[in-house]
């Protein structure tokens, strides 16, 4: 019996599972606020049934989750939602989560930013100086019927 031939028989009688080479992840938000972030995993090949394990500051790891399919009809796409919770209490740490996935022997792309901290108000609008047409460029005052305005928002 040729070696092939025995790796899979041993596969079959043991119940082993099939790794793919390698797997890479993406994310729907990176860093990820507050709320929902999807979690993709793209292997390099067709597996079944991968899990998930997230390994975040201060919180209670999520080990071997199930994924599920992404909604491509792709066996080798996988997805998984991850709720970012608000800092209640102080148990809750922003920083870098290692995220892993079964079934790959490499993973790629296994850092997820968490990052709680809401972003600063934006500031007030302001009349661009091209726009207004008011005796000085400051005085807001227009008739210009598309203006211009200016301010910042993350």
């Amino acid at each position: 019996m040729n070696a092939a031939l025995r790796v899979l028989v041993v596969l079959l009688t043991t119940g082993a599972v099939w790794a793919a080479d390698s797997a890479a992840l993406s994310y729907s938000a990176n860093p990820a606020p507050v709320g929902s972030v999807t979690i993709t995993a793209t292997y390099s090949e067709t597996v079944t049934d991968p899990t998930i394990s997230i390994d975040q500051p201060g919180t209670t790891d999520i080990a071997n989750e199930p994924m599920t399919d992404a909604g491509d009809a792709d066996p080798t796409t996988w997805a998984y939602t991850y709720t970012v919770n608000q800092d209640n209490d102080g148990t809750y740490d922003d920083g870098d989560a290692t995220v892993s996935v079964s079934l790959a022997t490499t993973v790629t792309n296994q850092i997820l930013t968490i990052d709680t901290t809401p972003p600063p108000a934006p500031s007030p609008p302001d009349l661009a100086a091209g726009s207004d047409s008011g005796d000085s460029d400051t005085d807001n005052l227009t008739n210009v019927t598309t203006p211009e305005f200016t301010g910042t928002a993350e």
